[in-house]
């Protein structure tokens, strides 16, 4: 209990365990009990030319999808509201479902003023959005990381995304190879 007898890192301690449920988890919904899929899934005109650069850049990138990831991957969807738990406080831009046979991601549709919640949704916010959530549907990456090496998989829109967009997604390509080389590895 030392550790808690200094407030300073007792405020610490809670802000560390805060952040650790709100980008938790949760945003891969592995509970196959408590959600139901939309009765319509579909892959949105809008969003597959972002399904199909992702699959482009993982195969060019030595990760390519799986067919049979790619035969339980049932769709790539707008949703005005993302049904799952999180931090009181936050916004969810996506989610990805996956349980045997059935994959498929949601993005938070952006209002008349192109947000989703307080983000602007431009070309390069939703590209990073879609890949995020595809990284957990079609790659199987669960969980989070914090950090610019593996930006497109951190729980939080990361500014680098406007900076250096091409070498963001080859980082990202380059982490799920050093998993799929070895599945101990853990950024």
């Amino acid at each position: 209990m030392l550790l808690l007898t200094n407030p300073f890192r007792m405020i610490l301690v809670l802000w560390f365990l805060l952040v650790l449920v709100s980008c938790g988890e949760d945003h891969v919904n592995y509970d196959t009990s408590t959600y139901t899929p939309p009765a319509n899934l579909y892959i949105d005109p809008d969003l597959k030319p972002h399904l199909d650069a992702y699959i482009a850049d993982a195969a060019a990138a030595g990760v390519p999808v799986s067919e049979e990831t790619l035969q339980d991957f049932k769709g790539l969807m707008w949703t005005d509201h993302v049904n799952i738990q999180a931090a009181p406080d936050a916004t969810l831009l996506g989610h990805c479902q996956r349980r045997p046979g059935l994959r498929f991601v949601e993005i938070l549709r952006p209002n008349s003023e192109g947000k989703a919640g307080t983000t602007l949704v431009d070309a390069i916010t939703l590209k990073i959005m879609v890949y995020h959530e595809l990284g957990h549907c079609l790659h199987d990456f669960s969980g989070h990381t914090s950090g610019r090496s593996a930006a497109v998989m951190n729980a939080y829109l990361q500014p680098a995304r406007y900076f250096d967009l091409g070498g963001l997604l080859r980082d990202h390509f380059q982490m799920l190879k050093k998993m799929q080389d070895d599945p101990s590895f853990r950024p």
